[in-house]
């Protein structure tokens, strides 16, 4: 029996789960209590409204691509509600995100920028070397959308490692991936093996703050075949992430309870070849729940836990030199220090002043307040 029903209505809205449980108490024999039922049923309609419009606005931007020539291919947001839940507005609708292939991007920046969105980052202008280096060093561009309201994501990689993505997924144009069908809307997705892999591998680096994707994996995972099942085992093996995958269906199964099938247990625990990675993700996410009450924030963290972090799920010593080269020409430094492309292999020189005089105007900022 739920003691504290204030906790589960901020636990549902946190987790970014209630459309989904609004949707599931229909079924529930024990009805919750009028003011739950409310508020989940007011989120439920609230996000049936954003999912329209969200499926919209991804129409409209694909269309802008595909008139350039460039294929973008939907990643998460309302085609993974309609493909793990069978509904398009049972998922909780976020950003935006598109993914193209890397020399797709300056491109593509261009023609997004030129419909009115606004990059917010990187904010700064992107001379040649700048977006040279960021398209290798980086995965997305970030957009607002101010008179529509969404965030749009457009990634040229899955993950920040460069490495592990394109172990996932190689170049789109020379993948055959499925098209999802909504209405009269056809939108590429990634396939279920690619899907499942990725949600597990960013939910990790996220340190699982929600557990809306868990929930995303277990629906998917459930609805999987055997033969399916065995292909994404095989996937996350190939692509170094059966730690991560294991460790996302260990955590659905513990901390949601939810009834994920396990028949290919025996593979799963062949392909993991890392069982050190997976009792640290396991752990790390118990540790981050507990610590702030089953409420965690994905930008709780400080910056420097967060590379803490993302080196222990990924020790390389290329995902090392990667990161070491994000540190040393941060993108902010752009904004500030307006080097000629001449130059650009000054700013690792500048930026630990850069990073001091940050430090210091936050600290002042939050005197001020």
């Amino acid at each position: 029996m739920i003691l504290n029903w204030d906790l589960f209505l901020r636990l549902a809205m946190h987790h970014k789960i209630a459309p989904l449980i609004a949707h599931a108490s229909a079924s529930l024999q024990a009805p919750f209590p009028d003011h739950v039922a409310s508020k989940l049923r007011a989120r439920s309609a609230e996000n049936t409204v954003e999912a329209f419009r969200s499926i919209v606005e991804l129409e409209r931007l694909q269309g802008l691509l595909k008139g350039a020539g460039i294929r973008a291919v939907a990643l998460k947001g309302v085609p993974l509600s309609v493909a793990a839940f069978g509904n398009l507005a049972l998922r909780d609708v976020g950003d935006i995100d598109l993914l193209i292939d890397p020399s797709d991007a300056e491109r593509a920046d261009f023609i997004l920028r030129q419909a009115g969105l606004k990059r917010q980052e990187p904010a700064a202008v992107l001379t040649p070397q700048r977006q040279s280096f960021y398209i290798c060093f980086h995965k997305d561009y970030t957009y607002s959308a101010e008179t529509r309201g969404f965030e749009i994501d457009l990634h040229w990689r899955l993950l920040r490692d460069r490495h592990a993505s394109a172990n996932i997924v190689g170049s789109i144009y020379e993948s055959d991936l499925p098209m999802l069908t909504i209405g009269a809307i056809e939108i590429p997705v990634l396939n279920f093996e690619q899907c499942v892999v990725y949600l597990a591998v960013h939910g990790a680096m996220e340190g699982w703050a929600r557990w809306k994707s868990l929930v995303d994996i277990a629906a998917l995972w459930t609805k999987a075949t055997p033969a399916q099942r065995t292909s994404a085992l095989a996937l996350a093996n190939q692509s170094g992430s059966a730690s991560f995958l294991s460790a996302a269906l260990i955590l659905a199964a513990d901390w949601l309870r939810l009834p994920i099938a396990m028949n290919n247990e025996e593979c799963l625990a062949a392909s993991r070849t890392d069982t050190s990675r997976e009792d640290y993700i396991l752990s790390y996410t118990r540790r981050q729940m507990i610590a702030h009450h089953f409420m965690p924030s994905p930008a709780g963290p400080t910056t420097l836990a967060m590379k803490w972090h993302e080196i222990r799920l990924r020790p390389s010593l290329q995902s090392l030199r990667d990161l070491a080269m994000r540190i040393l020409f941060r993108t902010r430094m752009w904004e500030c220090i307006d080097l000629p492309d001449s130059l650009f292999f000054f700013y690792p020189l500048l930026s630990p002043f850069e990073w001091m005089f940050f430090r210091m105007r936050n600290a002042l900022n939050w005197n001020a307040r």
